[in-house]
C-alpha cells in the first residue's frame, strides 16, 4: 500500500515572529558619536553618511563573493567568507514548489553538485586579537544572502571546502599558508635570473 505524503502549505495570514533589535546606540546616538570621535566630518549631514555606510556595505559584499578567502573587516573586527558546505542530512524543503505541487519537494542543488553556500565569520584568525572576541556574532542581510544563493551556483568550485566538525580556525591557518607560499614562489619568479650565478 503506497501513501503519498502531502506538502505543508504555510498559512499566509497566521501571525508572524520578529525578533528585538538590540542595538548598543540607537541611530541618532550612533551619528553623535560618530561626529565627536570624528569632528573632520561634522559637515556631512545623516542622509550623506547613510549613503557611504551603504556603499562601504556593498563594497565588501562584493569583495566577499568575488575574494575565494574572503575579506578582513576594518579594524580588525574580524573576517568573512563564503564556504562550500556538504548538503545537510535534514530534509531541505523547497516549499514554493511543494506549494504548487501539493507533495514534498526538496532542493538538490544539481547546479553545484550538491554543494551548498555558507557565510562564515570569524575573529579567531586575526592579526590583532582583542579581548572577548568570539561573543561577536554576523547575520547576513537579505540582500547579503540573496546575492550569494544567485552567484554561487555559477562559481561554486572557487570557494574553501568547508568539512563538518572541522575547526574554521585550522582550515584558515591552512589556506594563508599555501597563499605565502604562492606569493613567495611568484616574488621568486619575478626575479629569477638563469644567467646568474
Amino acid at each position: 500500500m503506497m501513501t503519498t505524503i502531502t506538502a505543508h502549505k504555510p498559512d499566509l495570514n497566521a501571525p508572524r515572529y520578529t525578533p528585538d533589535a538590540l542595538n548598543a546606540l540607537s541611530r541618532s546616538a550612533f551619528f553623535k558619536y560618530f561626529r565627536k570621535n570624528h569632528p573632520e566630518y561634522k559637515h556631512l549631514s545623516e542622509p550623506e553618511l547613510r549613503k557611504i555606510i551603504k556603499i562601504f556595505n556593498e563594497t565588501i559584499v562584493e569583495q566577499v563573493i568575488e575574494n575565494r578567502h574572503g575579506v578582513e573587516l576594518p579594524e580588525f573586527v574580524g573576517r568573512l567568507f563564503i564556504g562550500s558546505c556538504p548538503k545537510k542530512q535534514k530534509p531541505n524543503v523547497d516549499y514554493k514548489k511543494s506549494a504548487l505541487s501539493d507533495t514534498i519537494i526538496q532542493h538538490r542543488n544539481f547546479e553545484s553538485d550538491n554543494y551548498l553556500a555558507k557565510i562564515f565569520y570569524s575573529t579567531y584568525e586575526i592579526k590583532h586579537s582583542y579581548k572577548n572576541h568570539e561573543l561577536f556574532a554576523f547575520k547576513g542581510c537579505r540582500n547579503f544572502t540573496r546575492m550569494v544563493g544567485k552567484t554561487y551556483p555559477e562559481n561554486w568550485k572557487k570557494y574553501v571546502l568547508v568539512e563538518p566538525f572541522k575547526k574554521i580556525t585550522k582550515l584558515y591557518k591552512q589556506a594563508m599558508s599555501r597563499i605565502e607560499r604562492e606569493d613567495r614562489t611568484e616574488e621568486y619568479l619575478k626575479t629569477y635570473d638563469e644567467f646568474d650565478f
